[in-house]
Formats: structure tokens, C-alpha cells, sequence
């Protein structure tokens, strides 16, 4: 016999909102699987909350392998068809410059699987060579990004500064030659290639610099020597480690982009200084330098003419170094001017700022700074002017100079 009735036509009332309803609508609730005496409507009603079972129950989500058998063509797999030089047992075939003067060696660090180059005297133009891959059979065109990782230290440069705290920056050529030319017939003008050092990271100081052959129209043929001239100038004595060279077929989407890369002294002279500013090409480096002596905000413009899509060419970047920065006592503050074709000139409602960026190790080194240009009203239309102010609001006894590596102006992706 039951004990209770049926409660089949039994109403009740909702513990939480006190509405009337049929008894068997009325639903108990628990809370960390822990039963609550209370009864509540269907509306009111709250299931256990999933955080409250948290270690209840077992979701290891496991990522290791057990004796896994990877990809052996492991650097092929991740950056697609790559030919390269690992270091992991020899030099791989590269030659040093051979001179008795300055003192050079290039050896093999067993320990590390790293190429080691050393030199020590005046005058140097270090480099490390092979005109041995034409057996290879390397297509350039099948490759259009060499990629090198490598490491300095001790290196004294210009009028024996040590680096990296000299006031110019390392810098060097990639040079090449591919068949029939043969080896060290290099084009000086059309077959080598400038590359930088990119900012210099804390710690062990390694870094990878990717040189993008993709829009050198000389990059071609089944390559007979590759040249790396890692300084260019006077460096009086140094090592370099280098962990690997690579070449690769680089994918992806590049941004549109105009460029100014002052590749050439004609390229510079695109650009006209103002005032008492000066523009010179420096030819170890292919950079522009804008210099100014007891002048108010230096400025420079492009003298050329362009027709920019404001709403395609969003992103403005430049590359640069200001030199002996420490012994400058201003804030700098670098402004872009731009006018359109609707325009009369420059003039102030059409200007943005960037401030002085923060450096990694020192002053004295190389920077990008960027303005970005999406969200200005003003930038808009087709833009056929822009100026740099390299220092705006600069008192008048204060003078300086600023290397510039590029400027660009690209779309954002």
C-alpha cells in the first residue's frame, strides 16, 4: 500500500518565485552534487553548475607521443622546400676570405654544431664564401628567401668603438653569381643584395635575419657561389657564430607596399631636405641621412610624384637610427605630414605623431616606428604629398642626424 497520494491534480508553489503550479512540475536542485530541499518551477529552476565537479572527474588532455616516429624532413615540413647548411658536423663547403691581413679563420664548433669566424686586423672585409653548390644543381628560382641565424661578439668597428655600442650598426651584402658567370665574377650592381641586423635580443644575443630575394629580378639560374660579406667596412677584429644558412620558398601574403629602401644615391634624391637639413647617401649601409645644425624641426618631402589610395595604404613604417642619441637632450617626437589632391599643401589638421620608440640594449640602434593611419579621418582620398619632421619642436641649438634603412607605406593585412 503507498504511503502518499498520487498528487496527480496537487498543486504547489514555487520555493523561489511563489507561483502557483502543478506539484509534479516542481523540480529539486543540487548544488556540488549535493541535494537541496527546495522545489522550484520549471522557469526558476538551475542545474549544478559544471565548476562545481571540477576534479571529480579525470580530462587529462594528452599531447605527448609514445616513441613517435616524426617527419625525418623535419625544417622541409615546417618552412616547405628548403636547401640549407646545418653546421651539425662540418662548415659544409664555405670557405673564409684568405688574406693575411686581416687574420681570418672559419672553424667548426663540435659542441654546439655552429661555424665560427674570427678575424683580427685593419681594414677588414670579412667574408665567408661557397662555389661549390653548382653541383647542387640549385635553381634561384625555385628559392626566393636566404635565411641566416647567427651570433656576434667582440666585434670593434668604426674608429674602434666596440659594438654594439659603436654609433653605426653592423650591416652586410649577400653576393651571388649563378651559370655560366663563375665564381667571384660578382655584378657588384645587380648581383648582391644589402641586408641589416634586426633588433638585437636580450640574453644570448642569436639572432635571424631573412633576406627576401623575391623581388630581384638578377636571382636566377642554377647558383655557382653564394658570398656573405658580413663587414662591409672597417671592423678591426671579431667573431661570428653562425648556426645555420637556409635557403627557402617563403609563403604567404605580402602586404601592397610602396617602398623607398635608398638602395641607390638616386633613390634618395626622390627626397628633398628642408631648410638647413642635409641629405646624404652612405654608401657602406645604403641608408639616407638626414642631418641638421642649429635648426628648428628638420623636415623631409618627397619631391617626386605619387598617387596613394588612402583606403587601401593604411600603415606608414620607417626603419631608422638616431645617431649618438645620448647625447641629445630633446624628446623626440617624429611627425607625417600628408596633403591630397584636393589640397593646397601641408598643413597642420593633416599630421600624426609617433613617439620615441623603447630600446631593447641601447640608444644607438635600429628601431621601426610606425603611424598608423586607419582610423585618421584625414587620411583619406589620393594622397600625393607626405613629409617626414625628423624632430619636431627641436630647440634651435640642438643638432643631430638620423639614418634611415627604408620607408614604407603598406596596406594592413
Amino acid at each position: 500500500m503507498s504511503k502518499f497520494a498520487s498528487g496527480k491534480h496537487a498543486v504547489g508553489y514555487c520555493d523561489r518565485c511563489a507561483w502557483e503550479y502543478p506539484l509534479r512540475e516542481l523540480r529539486g536542485e543540487t548544488n556540488n552534487l549535493n541535494k537541496q530541499n527546495i522545489k522550484v518551477c520549471p522557469e526558476c529552476w538551475d542545474k549544478d553548475h559544471p565548476q562545481n565537479k571540477l576534479g571529480r572527474l579525470n580530462f587529462a588532455d594528452n599531447q605527448a607521443l609514445r616513441d613517435p616516429r616524426p617527419d625525418s624532413g623535419i625544417v622541409a615540413s615546417r618552412l616547405g622546400d628548403v636547401k640549407g647548411w646545418e653546421f651539425t658536423d662540418s662548415v659544409d663547403g664555405w670557405l673564409f676570405r684568405a688574406s693575411s691581413s686581416p687574420e681570418t679563420t672559419l672553424t667548426h664548433d663540435e659542441t654546439n654544431g655552429l661555424a665560427v669566424l674570427e678575424w683580427d686586423g685593419t681594414g677588414a672585409d670579412t667574408y665567408i664564401y661557397n662555389d661549390t653548390i653548382y653541383s647542387d644543381l640549385i635553381d634561384a628560382s625555385d628559392y626566393n628567401q636566404i635565411s641566416i641565424r647567427y651570433r656576434e661578439s667582440d666585434i670593434v668597428g668604426y674608429n674602434g668603438i666596440d659594438y654594439p655600442n659603436a654609433s653605426h650598426t653592423w650591416f652586410g651584402w649577400l653576393l651571388w653569381s649563378s651559370a655560366p658567370v663563375g665564381p667571384f665574377d660578382f655584378d657588384t650592381s645587380h648581383r648582391r643584395k644589402l641586408f641589416g641586423i634586426p633588433a638585437i635580443p636580450m640574453g644570448d644575443r642569436w639572432v635571424e635575419v631573412d633576406i627576401d630575394m623575391s623581388d630581384v629580378s638578377t636571382w636566377g639560374g642554377v647558383l655557382d657561389t653564394l658570398r656573405f660579406d658580413f663587414y662591409d667596412a672597417s671592423s678591426t677584429s671579431g667573431k661570428i657564430e653562425i648556426d645555420w644558412i637556409r635557403l627557402s620558398r617563403k609563403h604567404g601574403i605580402d602586404p601592397l607596399r610602396i617602398e623607398y629602401a635608398f638602395d641607390s644615391e638616386s633613390e634618395m634624391n626622390l627626397w628633398t631636405p628642408l631648410g638647413s637639413s642635409t641629405l646624404t647617401y652612405v654608401t657602406y649601409g645604403g641608408i639616407a641621412r638626414h642631418s641638421w645644425v642649429n635648426q628648428i624641426d628638420p623636415q623631409m618631402h618627397l619631391t617626386t610624384d605619387v598617387s596613394i589610395d588612402a583606403s587601401v595604404y593604411t600603415q606608414v613604417r620607417m626603419r631608422l637610427v638616431i645617431n649618438d642619441r645620448s647625447t641629445l637632450t630633446d624628446t623626440w617626437v617624429a611627425e607625417f605630414f600628408w596633403s591630397r589632391s584636393t589640397d593646397s599643401g601641408f598643413s597642420g589638421d593633416r599630421r600624426k605623431t609617433t613617439p620615441e620608440p623603447t630600446y631593447i640594449n641601447t640608444d644607438d640602434q635600429w628601431v621601426e616606428v610606425l603611424w598608423d593611419m586607419s582610423s585618421v579621418d584625414l587620411w583619406s582620398g589620393t594622397v600625393d604629398g607626405i613629409r617626414f619632421d625628423m624632430w619636431a619642436g627641436v630647440s634651435g641649438a640642438d643638432s643631430g642626424s638620423v639614418d634611415i634603412d627604408w620607408i614604407r607605406i603598406e596596406e594592413k593585412l
